[in-house]
């Protein structure tokens, strides 16, 4: 016997392309000054399909937030003239209910990673180097 669906039946092609274009429309901005590893991090990003803008100084990513609608800020703790928590803190303030997630390649003490988390309210917080594989699966639960 056929079973009948009371919805049509999506194929998963479709599905996918509808996936890509939502992920599209999410806004991703990176905050770090190491131009590489942030170019690195928006690249495997647009891949996944995400909008991401890469930055390297705070100034530079509060300004995109009074032009852009951003939901997402990837941003690293060791920053010029703006440590990366204090830069989440404002961000949170300027454009509420952004998420953020930190990142540093010096700061790895188990306890600046817990004050981190709990100052500023960050989603998570990543250890450099790290896998980026690990990053999108953040950015997907984000």
């Amino acid at each position: 016997m056929r079973r009948v669906y009371p919805y049509p039946v999506i194929p998963r092609a479709l599905i996918a392309d509808i996936i890509c274009m939502l992920k599209n429309e999410i806004r991703i901005l990176i905050v770090d000054d190491d131009v590489v590893f942030g170019a690195t991090i928006r690249e495997a990003l647009g891949r996944e399909g995400y909008n991401a803008i890469h930055v390297t100084k705070p100034e530079d990513a509060m300004a995109q937030l009074k032009v852009h609608m951003v939901n997402l800020a990837i941003i690293d703790c060791m920053l010029p003239r703006m440590n990366g928590r204090d830069l989440a803190m404002k961000m949170e303030e300027e454009s509420e209910g952004i998420q953020r997630i930190l990142m540093s390649g010096i700061f790895r003490d188990k306890n600046f990673v817990r004050e981190s988390l709990a100052k500023t309210g960050a989603k998570s917080f990543l250890t450099k180097p790290f896998d980026i594989t690990e990053l999108i699966r953040q950015v997907n639960e984000a």
